[in-house]
Formats: C-alpha cells, sequence, structure tokens
C-alpha cells in the first residue's frame, strides 16, 4: 500500500510478458516535478526464463518512453546483469557510463538530537509562504554554482522546478516537504536543504517514511566551509525526525561531474561522517531520464531479436 497526498500519487504500469501475460509493476510519483520511483521486479518465479526476464523491462522502458519524465528504477541484484543489457541495447553506448556508473546516492543518518550550531548562522525550517520569492530566488542564483550548468539550461529545465509558485507549494505541502535554510546575521539566506516524505508500507504493513533530501545550495561565503556545511547537515538530519515522525532513512543524490560543487560538498560530508555512499545489498537504483515521449515498435522487435 502507498500512502500520498496532492504532490504524490501511487501508479501500476502494465508490462505484456510473452508466456506470462501482463504483469503489474508500480511505485510512486511526484507530480510537480514529474519524477517516478519505480519498483521494476519480476515475480521470484523460477519459471521465468531470461528471454521472459528480458521481455519484462524491454516492456517497461518502452513504457516509460511513452511520455516525458525522471525516473528513479529500482532493480533487484539478481536482475541487474539483465536489465543492464537491456538498457545498453536500447540506449547509447555511453549511456551507462554517462548515467548510470555516475549516480551517486549517500545515506545520511538521521539524529534525534540537534548538534552544535555554527556562531553567527541561524538554522531554521521555513514556514513563512512569504519566504517563496527570496528562496526561489537563491535557489535559482546557485544552482549554476553547485552544478556547473549554464543560465540557459537552468531556466529551460529548472525554472519551473524553482520558481515562485513551486517553492511556494512546497511550503504548503507540509506533511510531505521541509524547507531548511541557513541564514547569516542580517537575515540573508546562505544555505537551503529540502527533505521531501516518501511513504510506505513495509511487508509487515507498518508504516515507514523514507527521506529524499535534495536542493542543497550554498552561497559563495559558506561553500568552502566544512564545519558550516557539517553543521548544516547536522542540523537537518536532527529536525527530519522531530517534523516527520516515523522517518527512518534519508538519502541524499548527487548527481553531476566530479569537480562540480555540489559533488564536492558531499564528499567534504562523507569525509566528516555526516553522510555514506549507499551500497545496497540486494538492489540497485538505475535514473532513466526521458526528454521525448516517443513509442517504437521497431526498436522493441530489434531489442527482442538481440
Amino acid at each position: 500500500m502507498l500512502l500520498c497526498s496532492r504532490m504524490f500519487k501511487p501508479f501500476v504500469h502494465e508490462v505484456n510478458v510473452s508466456g506470462i501475460g501482463v504483469v503489474k509493476t508500480g511505485g510512486i510519483r511526484n507530480e510537480r516535478e514529474v519524477t517516478e520511483f519505480v519498483y521494476a521486479r519480476p515475480p521470484k518465479d523460477s519459471s521465468w526464463s531470461i528471454q521472459q526476464r528480458m521481455e519484462f523491462y524491454i516492456g517497461l522502458l518502452q513504457e516509460l518512453k511513452k511520455r516525458n519524465g525522471k525516473y528513479y528504477l529500482r532493480i533487484r541484484r539478481v536482475d541487474i546483469d539483465i536489465f543492464e543489457g537491456v538498457l545498453a541495447a536500447s540506449e547509447s553506448g555511453v549511456y551507462l557510463e554517462n548515467e548510470i556508473r555516475r549516480l551517486r546516492l549517500s545515506i545520511i543518518p538521521l539524529n534525534q538530537k540537534t548538534k552544535e550550531r555554527v556562531s553567527g548562522y541561524q538554522f531554521q525550517r521555513e514556514s513563512d509562504l512569504s519566504a517563496s520569492q527570496v528562496i526561489s530566488e537563491f535557489q535559482m542564483k546557485h544552482l549554476a554554482a553547485m552544478r556547473s550548468l549554464s543560465v540557459e539550461v537552468i531556466r529551460e529545465k529548472f525554472g519551473a522546478r524553482y520558481n515562485d509558485r513551486a517553492i511556494q507549494a512546497k511550503l504548503k505541502e507540509r506533511e510531505r516537504v521541509a524547507i531548511f535554510t541557513a541564514r547569516d546575521e542580517v537575515g540573508k539566506i546562505v544555505a537551503t536543504l529540502v527533505a521531501t516524505v516518501h511513504f510506505c508500507s513495509t511487508l509487515d504493513r507498518k508504516p515507514q517514511k523514507t527521506i529524499y533530501l535534495s536542493d542543497l545550495m550554498l552561497d559563495a561565503s559558506v561553500i568552502n566551509k566544512k564545519e558550516f556545511l557539517s553543521c548544516f547537515i547536522n542540523y537537518a538530519s536532527g529536525a527530519i525526525p522531530q517534523v516527520f515522525s516515523l522517518a527512518k532513512t534519508a538519502t541524499f543524490m548527487s548527481p553531476g561531474a566530479d569537480e562540480d560543487s555540489l559533488v564536492r560538498c558531499v564528499r567534504m560530508l562523507g569525509e566528516g561522517k555526516s553522510c555514506e555512499p549507499l551500497i545496497p545489498s540486494r538492489e540497485r537504483l538505475y535514473p532513466y531520464f526521458v526528454a521525448e515521449a516517443a513509442s517504437s515498435a521497431a526498436s522493441t522487435q530489434a531489442l527482442k531479436s538481440k
């Protein structure tokens, strides 16, 4: 069972597998940011052949290609080789290298106690809707420095995500989203971090919340201060369990080139033991981005014949 609010919706994809029939796989979708977390898991049935598993993943990718979006596919470890073969055959030869192997996913422990602060700065969860404009301006301005992106790319790909209305909607979605900021002595924002909740139920039907952290952005005045960064993250990790009960883990994705400020900040957090790489024992997370929705029967047949 997946619990959701207005922003998060459960979904089901149907994939037709020869000899098996229609197989359903689902997950949860972030409606505002057009992002899906897909639980791509064929049944643990020994009667499934390798070809049938291939057909399942081929069908799933074709289903995702029907509409634009950003997808994160959770693949069981036993199927990783099969899935990567399908992915390599359906995409350019550099897709695995550029999009998959550089995916950095870290886990940040959630502390029940907020740790020390840094003198001269105030950490808080933003609650005033009137702050949406200044948060929007800060994030749009500093995204380029954190991700080495051009202004044109930011406006085209991220403008809708970081505009005033989008930030205000996040501030209103208090049961789902928390925007943490650091402000200096004159009240100027120097850092942001956004925590988004994904509700789910475990196999024993106990409700649980997984926290996805994003939009870590730092002003030039603090970007190289390890103590500030560590304390800001520790503040958020201490505040999250108080804001969202039942929160168990917090994951943080850091896309971009190795030299990007965002990636460098995550490395600093790792050195300070504020976070650690997430190495799943049973599954792996794969990003799959669809920029232009298209479905090709010919490409599907080409994949199946390989």
